[in-house]
């Protein structure tokens, strides 16, 4: 019998997350990481792909709590949510979840509600569609890291694209379509990368994509 695949809530983050001086706040559906004594912080929120109902929940893996941890050192408040989204092919409902989310997690007192980067993973990206089109001025950004991309219109949104070389070439289709139609766009390339590198790949290119990625988010919330 072939060795079963490891779970996610298994595989540790590639980056090294200390959360020394870091407070956890759990809400109901997500959670939220900041600087222990800072309010007024600009804020990123976290959207995981689709997960079965019955699986430990993406807040709860390694590689989620290492995002939270380490926006949070860079000086955001992060929010990683728990979205009910088992099924890619119906998003309606998730979007909606989504959109409830973000407004409340913006409602936190320790955090600045003008100034929020959306970073969606894999599956969740179909989530974002709406963000990526019609961003309100609240958003300064969205962040897409090996995404599975929803169609759109357009993208006028600033965008950061983590894109891996090992993607499916249908993914990676959908992804370039979209690239097309922007040039407000910063890419950041994963030499060797699968679906789920930071958790899969642990080697210095992983940590360096994942390293970038922050430092553009954290660029366009100060921006």
């Amino acid at each position: 019998m072939a060795d079963r695949p490891p779970n996610p809530d298994e595989l540790e983050f590639v980056v090294s997350a200390d959360a020394t001086g870091i407070d956890v706040v759990r809400r109901e559906s997500y959670d939220l990481y900041t600087a222990a004594g800072h309010e007024h912080l600009p804020l990123v929120v976290f959207v995981h792909g689709p997960v079965p109902s019955d699986a430990t929940r993406p807040r709860d893996w390694p590689v989620y709590r290492g995002y939270g941890a380490i926006a949070a050192q860079v000086g955001a408040a992060s929010a990683v949510l728990d979205l009910d989204y088992p099924d890619p092919r119906s998003p309606s409902a998730p979007e909606a979840q989504l959109r409830d989310l973000v407004a409340a997690v913006r409602a936190e007192k320790q955090v600045d509600q003008e100034r929020v980067v959306i970073w969606a993973f894999s599956g969740g990206a179909r989530l974002v569609g709406r963000w990526l089109e019609e961003p309100p001025p609240w958003i300064a950004g969205v962040a897409l890291t090996y995404p599975v991309v929803p169609s759109v219109r357009r993208v006028i949104a600033p965008i950061v694209v983590t894109r891996v070389e090992l993607e499916h070439p249908d993914v990676q289709a959908s992804l370039d379509a979209l690239l097309a139609g922007t040039d407000r766009v910063e890419l950041i390339d994963v030499p060797g990368g699968r679906h789920g590198f930071d958790m899969l790949d642990h080697n210095d290119q992983s940590r360096r994509a994942v390293n970038a990625a922050l430092d553009s988010v954290r660029r366009l919330l100060v921006a």
